[in-house]
């Protein structure tokens, strides 16, 4: 880890104390994250428990913490304050979901929803008194959307030194590293050394996940981290001429810590590539387009981002080669290039209409979708509209799906604006990792349903964090000269 900090900046007094009662939330926050993808994205019921009931209760710790001895709250709270309080109302939204009301209410406010409690399975004729056609569900998803907002907050909230925010990068893209080595073990081992396959790794990589997909919604937020841990890592200043000095930089590059970063990125472009996720990588490529735009245009051509964006390019190229672009395209072939999307969106467009006020209720897709499905779908059963965005509208409702969009819309312009101003390369990295990466996420739940996936959906909310507190850390790099920063954690 010492090599990951050399070039900090030092922080204002202020901004450089971390409260040493929040150093082991800190630490289980790091450790939670890296177990989250393991057990198949925490999609398993005891899983995503263990994943929600450890952040919950980090949250209850920071929070009685404040309760019996008062402290400075940090700064991205406070700049984030409006959305955090935005993102509780989404939270708690389910609850009104939940409340009993009569049956000619829930007519009225619920649209058709009092029509499909006859047609739904498991669904009896007294529940018609709740606007949610399972209320099991509905607080299931509740539990869900505390705990995957309270990773935001979490994050935001214990992240709070210049090193801290450096280390949690580091973390997602070890995480992402790990998983890509592992998938690439099972794929090119056919099985003989008896790992652990969740997914179908005989045709694409899918890590520890059971979908290639959402694997690849892991690997779209751990690639722009690395990115922005690369921006963020001082360059070798020394420039030597002649075959032995390219040889000895070209070996001192792969041996510093940029080098072992750019090593991460081909690995984990390389499995991403195998994913054979069109949406993944077309997501990703996006994601990255997006903060090197912006970056070029606050910069120009001298943006690193430009640059680094050359390297990622780069690293495709040769992964591709490495892997072969003929078995590429003959497995991508293997998998089928149409599939019964278009249909699933005409499908959840007369969903929403039917209930477009407060929806069906929260993790109810699964229940609605045997009531509107035709002969088009024959015996196939979907229980995710395989887009994050009409899922959400279907589910919450226009009220829901509101809170959700206007909270993600004032923190991504806050980090764009932050992303804009700062200067020094471990905001302006961090700020990359967390536009990028989850600009990659929502672009590919256009397509698909990551937002659903506990870990993808920690993820998500932990690089907003990210954002957040690289826009918010307090530094005189005017007046502070380069330094290297003490290495403990407080």
């Amino acid at each position: 880890m010492r090599h990951f900090t050399r070039g900090l900046s030092i922080p204002e007094a202020s901004n450089l104390h971390a409260n040493p009662r929040h150093r082991w939330i800190y630490i289980l926050t790091l450790i939670l994250l890296a177990w989250a993808p393991i057990p198949v994205g925490s999609a398993r019921g005891w899983s995503v428990a263990i994943l929600d009931a450890g952040i919950l209760f980090m949250l209850a710790v920071w929070t009685a913490s404040y309760a019996f001895r008062p402290f400075k709250v940090p700064h991205a709270i406070l700049d984030a304050r409006i959305p955090v309080v935005v993102l509780a109302i989404w939270c708690v939204y389910p609850l009104i979901q939940l409340l009993p009301i009569s049956v000619g209410s829930a007519g009225m406010i619920g649209g058709e929803l009092h029509d499909l409690y006859g047609e739904v399975p498991n669904v009896n004729q007294s529940a018609a008194a709740y606007l949610t056609l399972d209320r099991g569900a509905t607080l299931s998803g509740l539990i869900r959307q505390c705990g995957a907002v309270a990773v935001l907050f979490i994050v935001m909230a214990v992240t709070t030194t210049a090193f801290r925010l450096r280390t949690l990068l580091v973390v997602v893209v070890c995480v992402g590293f790990v998983e890509a080595v592992y998938g690439l073990l099972v794929y090119f081992s056919d099985d003989q050394l008896g790992l652990w396959n969740p997914g179908h790794a005989q045709v694409t990589i899918s890590g520890t996940y059971v979908n290639q997909n959402h694997f690849a919604g892991l690997l779209e937020m751990a690639i722009p981290a690395a990115m922005g841990l690369y921006m963020s890592l001082p360059r070798e200043s020394e420039i030597r001429t002649g075959a032995r000095g390219i040889a000895r930089m070209i070996f001192g590059f792969l041996q510093s810590p940029r080098g072992m970063v750019a090593f991460c990125i081909l690995v984990m472009a390389a499995a991403l590539i195998l994913t054979n996720s069109r949406g993944g990588i077309g997501a990703l490529a996006i994601g990255i387009t997006v903060a090197i735009a912006i970056a070029v245009l606050r910069k120009g051509a001298r943006a690193s981002e430009l640059r680094v964006g050359v390297l990622v390019v780069t690293a495709a190229v040769i992964g591709i080669l490495w892997l072969g672009s003929g078995e590429i395209y003959e497995r991508l072939q293997s998998t089928g290039l149409s599939s019964q999307r278009g249909e699933l969106r005409e499908l959840s467009y007369r969903m929403i209409g039917d209930n477009a006020v407060v929806g069906t209720g929260v993790g109810t897709y699964r229940w609605v979708f045997p009531t509107y499905k035709d002969g088009r779908f024959g015996t196939y059963f979907y229980d995710h509209a395989h887009n994050d965005f009409l899922e959400t509208l279907g589910e919450q409702g226009v009220l829901g799906f509101a809170l959700l969009l206007s909270a993600l819309t004032l923190i991504f312009l806050y980090l764009i604006r932050a992303f804009w101003k700062r200067h020094d390369p471990l905001s302006r990295g961090a700020l990359f990792a967390a536009i990028a990466g989850c600009t990659s996420l929502m672009v590919h739940g256009l397509v698909d349903f990551n937002l659903q996936i506990p870990a993808n959906a920690s993820y998500f909310f932990a690089l907003l964090g990210v954002g957040m507190v690289a826009g918010s850390l307090r530094q005189s790099f005017e007046s502070t000269p380069s330094t290297e920063m003490s290495l403990s954690v407080a």
